[in-house]
């Protein structure tokens, strides 16, 4: 924003409509722009990191009650037709619980949320940083404009809301898998690479093993992806040395078929 009057609106021909916002601390002012963004409504928002709202104008330009964002946003807001999805964390010193949140015209509802351990400080041979245990589930969440689905990884579970409301649950009987020891150095098979400031070091599998720890079962489902078609794209989690799986369910949540990752249009390069 730098000493503007705020954002500007233009009109479809180029021509100057009004501004939105000003610097400052007050009603509709702008401390801390992260982001800026309009829904398909046409509210405009901006994400004030200062304030940790998002403030917003209606179509005319008026300004609307903010959304609260307090805690640490994981995610930036994303606008889904008339619905506004994000997701939040709360921590404490011993609990992290993230929270995906969505708000439908002046309602605001939790769709799902998960706690597990906020993790220590863990004192490496080389470093020190707070970590929870090695695999501990992560709440996953994708939308494709229209339905959300959500998991929190174990049990293969994804849930599919529309306007704040579940419609669906998709399960598979796959039973969790306890979590051995080896299993830490099949995801760092190389050891954990860190890098601080200007300099980086590697800490064993062994020493993560022994100081992180690790969570009582592995990780089933890493990522989601909703296709322009309303399909349902599950990759599960696997190691480096497996081979990668995508479980695939049609607009009504019948499932149809395993894939390799490589039949998988938006599969993620990462690891469990």
């Amino acid at each position: 924003m730098g000493n503007s009057p705020g954002y500007e609106v233009f009109s479809p021909a180029g021509e100057h409509i009004r501004f939105l916002g000003r610097k400052g601390g007050g009603p509709g002012e702008i401390e801390f722009p992260i982001s800026f963004f309009v829904s398909p409504a046409g509210v405009a928002h901006v994400y004030d990191a200062g304030k940790q709202s998002l403030v917003r104008w209606d179509p005319n330009g008026q300004l609307l009650p903010p959304i609260s964002l307090q805690g640490t946003t994981v995610q930036l807001p994303r606008a889904y037709r008339d619905s506004l999805i994000f997701t939040q964390d709360d921590r404490s010193e011993t609990e992290n619980t993230t929270r995906l949140v969505v708000v439908v015209g002046s309602d605001t509802a939790v769709l799902r949320s998960l706690s597990s351990p906020s993790g220590a400080m863990v004192q490496f041979s080389c470093v020190s940083f707070i970590q929870p245990p090695v695999f501990t589930p992560r709440l996953q969440w994708t939308g494709n404009g229209g339905p959300v689905a959500s998991t929190v990884q174990t049990p293969y579970q994804v849930d599919l809301y529309e306007g704040g409301r579940l419609v669906r649950s998709i399960r598979r009987p796959i039973p969790p898998t306890p979590t051995p020891e080896t299993d830490v150095a099949r995801l760092y098979p190389d050891g954990m690479q860190i890098r601080f400031g200007g300099g980086a070091c590697t800490i064993p599998a062994g020493e993560i093993m022994e100081k992180q720890g690790v969570a009582p079962s592995l990780p089933q489902i890493r990522s989601l992806t909703l296709d322009p078609e309303g399909r349902l794209w599950v990759e599960r989690c696997t190691f480096k040395d497996e081979v990668a799986l995508v479980d695939l369910f049609d607009a009504e949540g019948r499932y149809r078929a395993p894939s390799r990752a490589r039949d998988y249009p938006w599969a993620s390069s990462a690891t469990t």
